[in-house]
């Protein structure tokens, strides 16, 4: 735990230099002709790019693969997709209010669903009309968002950050998804929380943020008691949301995540693969 607790204690510097703000200090931020973004010593400048989300390649994603994959929201009568709405209102109601763009998704431990529920959180989030949604996948360790999406794309992040690829050649839209563009990951990254902390990565995230004030970008982070990758990434997130799994998620490990979470601001708690069965005939 020596790397997790140093890189935690350098998150809680970082968060205690952005507490303080307000969200009109963020609005008025965003409005700036050039951002900056700092994070772990790193410090990023970059200018609006509204127009890299036109610059996007066109890809189709298979309704079929998606089904078995348990993605929702291309079909509307699909089940669960009630509840994704209703996160999905919840989380547009404290992000909106607060100003936030920049939202992470994680879990304690693997195979909670954390994925799962960034991919569709992310699709029903781009069915809001107005809203614009991007999904990166930065569990550079195990990258599976391309694979849920069924994506076999020519360039992923690995090729941003190693070959030096321009994010518009990686960036991929969706035809029967409007308003969502994902950022996939192929190839297994070594170093990941160092890659996190770089100039790179901080030039990426406002230029995600910059495509628009109303674009959130959603990041799939990996589980947070299994790397130092989310508390090295903390600085650069403006909330948090937190996934568990019934019959799966210790309290142990609520209590070691919790202990983690306190300078962020998290929106809350989903809870997948529950047994608890919907008691309304209406709904």
């Amino acid at each position: 735990m020596g790397r997790i607790q140093t890189a935690l204690s350098k998150a809680r510097r970082e968060a205690k230099k952005a507490r303080g703000g307000t969200g009109t200090r963020e609005a008025t931020l965003r409005t700036a002709k050039t951002k900056h973004f700092e994070a772990q010593g790193e410090r990023a400048e970059v200018a609006p790019r509204p127009e890299m989300l036109e610059q996007a390649c066109a890809v189709t994603l298979d309704a079929p693969t998606l089904n078995a994959n348990r993605i929702r929201g291309i079909d509307s009568s699909e089940p669960g997709e009630a509840a994704y709405k209703m996160l999905r209102t919840r989380v547009l109601q404290r992000m909106r209010s607060n100003s936030w763009q920049k939202l992470a998704i994680t879990s304690p431990r693997a195979n909670a669903g954390k994925t799962l529920t960034a991919i569709n959180l992310a699709i029903s989030l781009a069915h809001e009309p107005n809203q614009q949604v991007i999904l990166v996948d930065l569990d550079l360790r195990i990258p599976m968002v391309g694979k849920y999406l069924g994506l076999d794309p020519k360039y992923s992040l690995a090729d941003y950050f190693k070959q030096d690829v321009g994010i518009e050649k990686v960036l991929l839209k969706p035809t029967n998804l409007r308003r969502l563009y994902v950022l996939p990951g192929v190839e297994r990254l070594e170093h990941s929380s160092e890659l996190l902390a770089s100039h790179r990565m901080a030039t990426l995230t406002q230029m995600l943020v910059s495509t628009s004030p109303s674009t959130i970008v959603i990041f799939d982070m990996p589980p947070l008691l299994e790397a130092d990758d989310m508390l090295t990434f903390m600085p650069q997130v403006d909330a948090l949301l937190f996934v568990v799994a019934q019959g799966e998620t210790t309290r142990s490990d609520l209590e070691k995540s919790s202990e983690l979470f306190k300078e962020l601001n998290v929106l809350g708690t989903v809870l997948n693969k529950s047994g608890d069965e919907a008691t309304s005939e209406y709904y």
